[in-house]
């Protein structure tokens, strides 16, 4: 991932623990959670692009994932082929936050 898109959900991350307001845990299980949450938010996403992704374009993707090409040829793919990524994604977190916080 590039860092601007790590930081954005790194901060997504730290504001859901927060704000499901865990009684004190220790440092190393929040370290967990939080390493879990973020794999959890990533995988979300990128469902909720596939989904929105023409299926004609679905060999291409998955070509690009297996190959494990950087971020910012993945993040190029995404932008040119789904229609209204920014609208998307920002659903996608939505819809996971409110999950997460029930």
């Amino acid at each position: 991932m590039n860092t601007t898109k790590d930081d954005a959900i790194e901060a997504f991350v730290a504001r859901l623990v927060l704000e499901r307001k865990y009684p004190s845990m220790d440092s190393r299980v929040r370290e967990e959670l939080t390493r879990d949450l973020t794999l959890r938010v990533e995988k979300y996403v990128t469902m909720s692009i596939v989904a929105k992704l023409p299926s004609e374009r679905l060999p291409e993707f998955q070509k690009l994932m297996e190959e494990g090409d950087n971020d910012e040829t993945v993040a190029a793919f995404c932008k040119e082929h789904v229609p209204h990524l920014d609208e998307v994604t920002a659903t996608a977190l939505l819809r996971f936050r409110d999950t997460y916080l029930g």
